[in-house]
């Protein structure tokens, strides 16, 4: 490649079960069987547990994935349902669930220990780029390339608040974070503002300048 750096691609190590990785200047071992126990494409999102001893990874191949925080290995197979790349995940407060947004438009909240699909949260017309749970647990903040910050309620995914597209970020909104009080969400997106919500009075408190590019 121009930059000088070869390529990667996953293979895996069947020795240890511990995935690896090998520039593709080097010969490589047939690994088409393996696929549905590794992940296989970009890794667009990481999050760990609330104990910290689980890493999930949130990949392109419309996957995710639950890894051991000792060795890295995937402990059990990669978990399916959206029907685009998942572009973030995020545990639930408590540990037992998780939130997966999607290149489908979709967001999705899942039982961490059966990977039961529990709920599917719909009203997005793009890609969402994150999706976060309040503290309390129960609520949940995503935002979209369809330029939305939307509240929902996680039990009912139904779609509680959004903000005024009006005092909204003028183009793709693509991260969020959540203060630990449940009263303030902050956002970032493609016009290089930060904007930081009042979710009490719904309201927009303040615009953060600064940066020269995409937030």
């Amino acid at each position: 490649a121009s930059s000088g750096v070869s390529s990667l691609s996953p293979i895996k190590n069947a020795g240890a079960g511990v995935s690896s990785f090998a520039s593709n200047s080097s010969p490589q071992p047939e690994v088409h069987h393996q696929r549905e126990y590794m992940q296989y494409a970009d890794v667009n999102a990481l999050c760990f547990s609330p104990q910290g001893d689980v890493l999930v990874s949130a990949s392109q191949d419309t996957s995710y994935a639950l890894r051991s925080v000792d060795d890295g290995s995937i402990m059990g197979e990669p978990r399916r349902g959206h029907a685009g790349p998942v572009l973030c995940a995020e545990y639930h407060p408590e540990g037992s669930q998780l939130m997966t947004s999607s290149g489908d438009h979709q967001i999705k909240v899942w039982e961490v220990s059966s990977g039961r699909l529990l709920q599917t949260l719909r009203g997005h017309t793009a890609p969402v780029t994150a999706a976060r749970y309040m503290p309390d647990g129960a609520r949940a903040v995503s935002v979209s390339l369809d330029h939305s910050i939307r509240v929902w309620d996680v039990e009912t995914a139904r779609e509680t608040y959004r903000f005024p597209p009006h005092l909204g970020h003028m183009g793709d909104v693509r991260c969020v974070a959540t203060s630990p009080d449940n009263n303030v969400i902050v956002t970032g997106g493609h016009d290089s503002f930060v904007r930081v919500w009042d979710i009490r009075n719904k309201t927009l408190v303040r615009k953060l300048i600064g940066h020269m590019g995409h937030v």
